[in-house]
């Protein structure tokens, strides 16, 4: 970030954990409570969701809760 009389960096790290499309699959059916109602890419298109493929570099996955009976 710059400013006409200054130079500011600014810095900050994340820690995630990335996970192959069979690996998301697999985590999530491991919750029963779980299900995944819609996959999105990077544009975040509401209508157009996607399958979860190998092709995503990453996915924001849309969850529905089951409450238990």
């Amino acid at each position: 970030m710059y400013r006409a009389s200054e130079e500011l960096r600014l810095r900050h790290g994340f820690q995630l954990r990335a996970y192959t499309a069979r690996q998301c699959r697999r985590r999530l059916a491991s919750v029963s409570l779980l299900d995944v109602d819609d996959t999105y890419d990077f544009r975040y298109d509401i209508g157009h969701p996607f399958a979860l493929n190998y092709e995503m570099a990453y996915g924001v996955f849309v969850l529905r809760r089951y409450l238990p009976s």
